[in-house]
């Protein structure tokens, strides 16, 4: 895979899930460095495997996530960070911190979700309260006066692009509209993170992340913006991916073509219609984001 020199690829642990692939990835070398994590706990079971570099994603209050950060970062001596957004949380967890040797990493969110029409028409993951770069700005320098966190840098992931595929059989009469809002939302989001890049430099901030293995083509164009993109179930290759307008591209940019490499075999336990319907025990793996057709295993061994 190529990219920018100084941009990396984040593997995001939350959508693989196997110790063994994300090892195998990272030991390729650059540009694949670090992991995207979906919940501090499961940061620090990858980390008692050996992981460092760990990006946990999401939020938390829970004491005891802050229990187990602190003991990564101050007493283990990991690369640790976690996804904030809002200031009650980021006091507590500043609090939780006091008295440790070095300030803690974290990682402020922004939310690019599509809007219109005054927010009547929403559009993606109402992933952050931060929307316009006055409030980042206000929040960036709300965090730098804090003494036991360390503002790392911004977080700025477009799920409305890489979770959607925009030639989907499943509804084929949105298509048209889903392509129409991912290229208005991409033409909006790069011109944001470029304005976050100068921030970035203003502000001493290393890290600014961004994509999503449904958005790679666009996230690539940005390289020279972005320091790191994240992809998780795209190192799978499931059907989900075969309904993005991008998979050509992709298969053009990397001089491939991409096959899937994630089987199951599950047990079929029930036949209550014969011929039409089955039951299986178990079900496989499902791609993270909203439940659909698009996301469930697909059949391919016997076809029917």
């Amino acid at each position: 895979m190529s990219a920018h020199p100084k941009t990396t690829i984040r593997i995001a642990s939350k959508s693989l899930r196997v110790p063994f692939l994300l090892q195998r990835i990272l030991s390729s070398g650059l540009p694949f460095k670090g992991l995207m994590c979906y919940a501090v706990e499961e940061a620090q079971f990858l980390s008692s495997l050996g992981f460092d570099d760990l990006l946990i994603a999401y939020p938390s209050q829970q004491l005891s996530d802050y229990r187990i950060l602190r003991d990564l970062h101050d007493h283990q001596k990991k690369t640790v960070s976690i996804v904030v957004d809002h200031p009650k949380s980021i006091n507590e967890l500043n609090d939780y911190m006091k008295g440790i040797s070095r300030p803690f990493p974290v990682i402020l969110e922004f939310d690019v979700s599509f809007r219109a029409l005054g927010g009547r028409i929403h559009i993606g993951a109402r992933r952050s309260p931060i929307r316009t770069i006055a409030q980042l700005i206000e929040m960036i320098e709300f965090i730098q006066q804090l003494p036991y966190l360390h503002l790392e840098g911004l977080m700025v992931y477009e799920s409305h692009i890489a979770g959607l595929g925009d030639t989907n059989p499943n509804h084929f009469w949105l298509n048209p509209l889903i392509r129409y809002v991912k290229r208005m939302s991409m033409s909006r989001i790069q011109q944001l993170r470029r304005e976050m890049k100068q921030l970035c430099s203003k502000y001493g901030l290393n890290l600014l992340n961004g994509g999503g293995t449904g958005s790679l083509m666009a996230a690539l164009e940005e390289t020279t913006v972005l320091t790191e993109i994240t992809i998780g179930s795209g190192f799978f290759q499931p059907h989900l991916f075969d309904h993005y307008q991008q998979n050509q591209a992709m298969i053009n940019h990397f001089h491939s073509t991409f096959v899937p490499s994630c089987y199951f075999a599950l047990p079929v336990v029930r036949i209550s219609d014969e011929g039409e319907w089955v039951t299986c025990a178990g079900g496989g793996y499902v791609a993270s984001g909203r439940p659909g057709w698009d996301k469930v295993p697909l059949p391919v061994f016997q076809v029917g």
